[in-house]
């Protein structure tokens, strides 16, 4: 399944259980990066390619008259050179409830 696909999926309600040693704030913030970073592990959407004439020597370092097309990958969306698509900013969480940093329970 493609990572884009799936964040578009998440509009929607769920719930998590927080516990009792942790903020809400804490809990919210572990969310988000969970979230981006099992994102960031999906495969993206298929990288585009683009196509390149290209004019070969011979074996006599005459220029021959036949160019030759090749496909080369679009290194402008590769993943390293962008870095992470997905990060923390990127979700727009809240709670319907909230618990003090001493209770546990199921938030939605």
């Amino acid at each position: 399944m493609y990572a884009p696909k799936v964040y578009q999926a998440l509009h929607g309600v769920f719930c998590i259980y927080k516990p009792a040693s942790e903020s809400m704030k804490s809990v919210i913030a572990t969310l988000k990066g969970k979230l981006g970073s099992e994102l960031n592990k999906m495969q993206p959407l298929r990288q585009e390619s683009y196509c390149e004439g290209v004019t070969l020597y011979d074996s006599e370092n005459s220029k021959t008259d036949l160019p030759v097309i090749t496909t080369l990958p679009d290194l402008s969306d590769h993943r390293l050179v962008v870095g992470p698509r997905y990060l923390r900013e990127d979700f727009h969480l809240g709670t319907t409830c909230n618990l003090s940093h001493h209770s546990s329970g199921v938030l939605g």
